[in-house]
């Protein structure tokens, strides 16, 4: 995160802090996927799963 911090702006480690949790809903349609939606959700589950 450091690398896109603007000018003037410090990044301070809180020790004790809860881990941080991030949540991404999608939603659709009622039907089947269309492989665009397929293909965008299985590229949000991979990311999500990078360290």
């Amino acid at each position: 995160m450091s690398a896109v911090l603007p000018p003037g702006v410090s990044l301070l480690h809180v020790d004790g802090a809860p881990p941080e949790i991030r949540r991404i809903l999608v939603a659709r349609l009622p039907g089947r996927p269309t492989p665009a939606f397929t293909a965008v959700t299985r590229a949000i589950g991979s990311a999500a799963l990078e360290p």
